[in-house]
């Protein structure tokens, strides 16, 4: 969603300050130039929402593996008690704290008079999801504050980088103006980039 509303910005940028991407060369490279400023400056917002995000999932699931201690297979317990259940039971209940929980506000986003507008429309409630497929593990009856807890593997739990490189710097209809217009000017200069 964050991803669209960057290229839309751009669009409405465009549009309030008649970016056409035609013309000569400067007025093609400025207007690029401000979209492009644009474009870091929401990319910086949109990391750091990522990383903040990263930090609420990274470890999700992960804290309290342990072993079946028939079959050997690793569960994570997201739900229920620390007693008996069987080895594969799929959990049907609503991973929720409180019914307070078991509903989701729905918002609708809107651009007007240069403003963001922000609409609460109304509740959707969270459902059981019913499945009909069975699920792994060998079915042997088994008691989880009795099985042999398991470490997460450090490949698992080494960090994964956040980027913004999904995000274009400028939207679809700048594009080809801007590509033709920057070769058309690199023609025949020779660039040697060099790293430090």
């Amino acid at each position: 969603y964050m991803t669209n509303q960057i290229t839309e910005a751009q669009k409405r940028v465009s549009e309030l300050s008649g970016f056409t991407f035609m013309g000569d060369t400067s007025s093609i490279a400025n207007e690029a130039g401000h979209i492009a400023n644009l474009t870091a400056q929401l990319k910086a917002v949109l990391h750091d929402v990522r990383t903040l995000a990263l930090g609420f999932t990274s470890s999700h699931g992960t804290s309290n593996l342990r072993k079946c201690p028939h079959c050997g297979l690793v569960w994570a317990k997201v739900s229920g008690c620390d007693g008996e259940t069987t080895c594969g039971n799929i959990d049907g209940h609503l991973d929720v704290r409180s019914s307070d929980f078991s509903q989701l506000a729905t918002f609708r986003f809107n651009w007007a008079d240069r403003r963001l507008e922000i609409n609460k429309l109304g509740f959707k409630t969270v459902s059981r999801v019913r499945s009909s497929r069975k699920g792994v593990g060998c079915g042997k009856r088994i008691n989880w504050s009795q099985m042999a807890p398991v470490e997460l593997p450090s490949e698992v739990g080494s960090a994964v980088g956040v980027s913004t490189d999904d995000v274009d710097v400028l939207h679809s209809e700048a594009k080809p103006p801007w590509e033709q217009t920057f070769e058309a000017a690199m023609a025949g200069k020779n660039m040697a980039v060099t790293k430090m």
